[in-house]
């Protein structure tokens, strides 16, 4: 699910999304199934967020230590319809002093 943007940064992430399930080589297999109505966002990456950070090239970035799953209720928008310019659209700003909730669960079966 990675893209390798010029300079490596967070990814991949995919939104309104009911279920995930990752599968071991082993056949035992870890699920998040959302319990909202608009689903959860998720992002799947097979190296750990402090070695993303720390690289400058993506050939920098020690893949296949780990797996890191990243989970999100809501997310705000990264752009706007002016590039360069943080112009969102009102529908896509997380206004401050508002609690945000995701509700899902969590299923290990091996």
């Amino acid at each position: 699910m990675t893209h390798k943007y010029m300079r490596p940064q967070e990814n991949g992430g995919r939104c309104d999304v009911r279920e995930v399930e990752l599968l071991q080589d082993n056949g035992k297999k870890f699920r998040v199934i959302s319990l909202q109505d608009n689903g959860i966002l998720f992002s799947v990456m097979d190296y750990r967020r402090s070695s993303l950070k720390k690289a400058k090239h993506w050939d920098e970035v020690e893949r296949g230590v780990c797996t890191t799953l990243d989970i999100d209720g809501v997310m705000r928008g990264v752009g706007g319809d002016l590039p360069g310019m943080n112009s969102l659209h009102e529908k896509y700003v997380l206004k401050k002093n508002r609690t945000y909730t995701a509700d899902f669960r969590l299923c290990y079966e091996g």
